[in-house]
């Protein structure tokens, strides 16, 4: 694996008040608002800001949670980095066993053979 393949996507960040963090982050620091998707079923709004297309430029991405409006612990608004690698699938097997080595108990309802979750309890 190496720099060339892999790419620093965006950096989630949960907000309080979406409306004032947009204009914030457009009208302040002069991102420009790339895309905009609500999720009704899940109950969040999500907005892409930035300097540039996501195609190009590492993004920021502002959550909203309808509802909750009485902002965020120290430490619980950061939500994550996201990082766009080629051929992840050869990382899963480690992860499994990172999983496993971290759990006190690892339980399984129901998964394939040959899926990641039965590769995680054969880690255990």
């Amino acid at each position: 694996m190496t720099a060339s393949n892999q790419r620093y996507l965006h950096t989630m960040l949960r907000v309080r008040n979406l409306d004032a963090s947009v204009d914030f982050y457009t009208r302040l620091m002069g991102m420009t608002e790339l895309r905009r998707r609500e999720v009704p079923d899940g109950k969040y709004t999500l907005v892409f800001v930035g300097y540039g297309d996501e195609a190009s430029h590492t993004v920021l991405e502002l959550t909203y949670n309808w509802g909750q409006d009485d902002g965020y612990d120290l430490g619980t608004g950061f939500g994550h980095l996201a990082i766009g690698v080629a051929d992840v699938a050869w990382r899963f097997p480690a992860r499994n066993r990172i999983i496993a080595a971290l759990s006190d108990v690892v339980v399984v309802v129901e998964c394939h053979s040959r899926g990641g979750s039965f590769h995680t309890v054969q880690a255990a």
